[in-house]
């Protein structure tokens, strides 16, 4: 498909390629109980956005979500037993380097149908607000940000319970201004792996943006980072960062239930002295309106345990919760 502009770009862009979003306009909406409004997934060329603009009032009695739909985990790949315990922020997993999450810096990333994971970015050093890979042996990895900070991944595996801070980078806060940028939620970094089948990370989630004279809302709104699963004996995965929800609601703005967009949490493992995983940031949530009836959470995500509570650090072992608390909440 060919697109032309009738007038020239409003900001000039340094990317190589853009999404250009198609929004669907209507002149009333109402989603109805079984409904559900989704993205399709974030694929590194297109996807993550739901954009709906109605003229009038806007009625949700099921779902819209883009929960999972953002920047993507850092993908599970089992190194030869090879590990850096060094300084190194920034290698590919083949060298023993478990991969980074998903962030806006630019970066060849590599997962499932994007070529060989062993050759993606890898490292515990974050990409903007994908969180860093677990480093070092069996280190868990860090959770993705946006509003928040994600948290950082856990300590190498140590049998005497005191093994080094090699644990993935938390992926970055994001400042920036809704009216001006839709901003997907960062994905959380993979744990070092040797024998567990997967230590991937939790995908972030995506973003929305919905304009209508009137806004009801008594189902679901929700855009959640993904959280990261549970392993045996490598490191876990860290969580990914919840999405942005932007509602440019010109009258009465009227919610039933929580509006969310909350940090998925870090991987967890069952066995004692290695690294799980950090907390998936809290999203960002915009709401505009000249009678706001909407309340929000965007928590951060918990990080992961293992299975010593009397290890460093506690069943935790260096592993963090996203920080802060919560991401961001804007009603101007």
């Amino acid at each position: 498909m060919r697109l032309e502009l009738s007038a020239p770009l409003s900001r000039p862009f340094k990317a190589r390629g853009a999404q250009v979003v198609r929004v669907a306009e209507y002149t009333d909406l109402t989603i109805q109980i079984s409904g559900k409004l989704t993205a399709t997934p974030w694929d590194g060329h297109r996807g993550g956005i739901i954009a709906v603009f109605v003229n009038g009032a806007m009625q949700v009695d099921g779902t819209i979500d883009v929960d999972t739909c953002g920047l993507r985990d850092g993908v599970s790949y089992a190194n030869t037993g090879l590990y850096d315990c060094g300084a190194t922020l920034d290698r590919v997993p083949i060298a023993g380097f478990a991969a980074k999450g998903e962030g806006l810096v630019t970066m060849q990333y590599r997962g499932e149908g994007d070529g060989d994971p062993a050759a993606a970015p890898g490292g515990r050093g974050n990409g903007t607000n994908g969180g860093g890979g677990g480093q070092c042996h069996n280190a868990g990895a860090g959770g993705g940000g946006n509003g928040g900070a994600g948290g950082v991944g856990g300590r190498e595996f140590s049998s005497d319970a005191d093994g080094g801070a090699y644990g993935g980078l938390a992926g970055s806060a994001l400042l920036y201004s809704v009216k001006e940028r839709l901003v997907l939620g960062g994905g959380g970094g993979a744990g070092d792996r040797h024998k567990s089948i997967d230590t991937s990370g939790g995908r972030g989630a995506g973003a929305m943006l919905i304009r209508a004279r009137s806004l009801k809302v008594t189902g679901d709104i929700h855009a959640n980072g993904g959280s990261a699963g549970q392993t045996a004996h490598d490191g876990s995965g860290g969580g990914g960062a919840g999405g942005t929800i932007a509602l440019f609601v010109t009258e009465t703005a009227s919610c039933d239930k929580v509006l969310r967009a909350n940090g998925g949490a870090g991987g967890s493992t069952t066995m004692a002295q290695v690294g799980p995983g950090g907390g998936g940031g809290g999203g960002h949530v915009y709401l505009q309106s000249t009678n706001n009836g909407c309340s929000f959470e965007v928590k951060s995500g918990i990080a992961g345990i293992q299975a010593n509570p009397n290890a460093l650090d506690g069943p935790h072992y260096g592993a963090t919760p996203a920080t802060p608390e919560q991401g961001i909440i804007e009603v101007p």
